[in-house]
């Protein structure tokens, strides 16, 4: 709903990416998208590789990760990795990790109006972006494997 409203206002085009391994779910958003009249909008392209995700990266300009619960998902260390400026929900690890309009805007909470207020300040403040962006890669730089491995390396020989 909240791609629906936006849409009215913007150019907006979304890919969604790793349906295709749950083919109910994905027929779900399939026939959600077609009620709604979004498939000049929405395009769903199914499951891709890590490494192929990680060459999409530079195609987009914005990473939603409009979950009602979560981890941490690698997708967001990936996104945050590629500069790529996140809207997220405020679940699970994420809320831990991120900073609200430091390296991500954190949504008030997952509903499609808290989606759309995001998605609206993304595009009414494009020139901030950059700075989100580049508090993310340095982010995801602190938070990589090699540095934590490091952490939990030295409190074992402490033990």
């Amino acid at each position: 709903l909240a791609v629906q409203e936006v849409s009215k206002k913007s150019k907006v085009i979304v890919d969604i990416f790793g349906v295709a391994k749950d083919a109910e779910y994905g027929n779900t958003l399939h026939n959600l998208i077609e009620e709604l009249g979004l498939s000049r909008v929405v395009t769903l392209k199914g499951w891709i590789s890590n490494e192929d995700l990680r060459d999409k990266y530079k195609d987009y300009n914005l990473h939603v990760m409009s979950s009602l619960s979560e981890g941490m998902p690698r997708v967001c260390l990936e996104a945050s990795a590629q500069g790529i400026p996140q809207l997220v929900t405020p679940v699970g690890g994420i809320v831990d990790f991120f900073t609200h309009l430091h390296d991500a805007y954190i949504t008030e909470d997952c509903s499609a109006e808290s989606l759309q207020k995001g998605i609206e300040w993304f595009i009414a403040n494009s020139q901030l972006t950059h700075g989100i962006a580049g508090n993310a890669i340095i982010g995801a730089k602190k938070s990589s494997v090699e540095i934590a491995s490091k952490k939990i390396n030295l409190l074992l020989e402490n033990i």
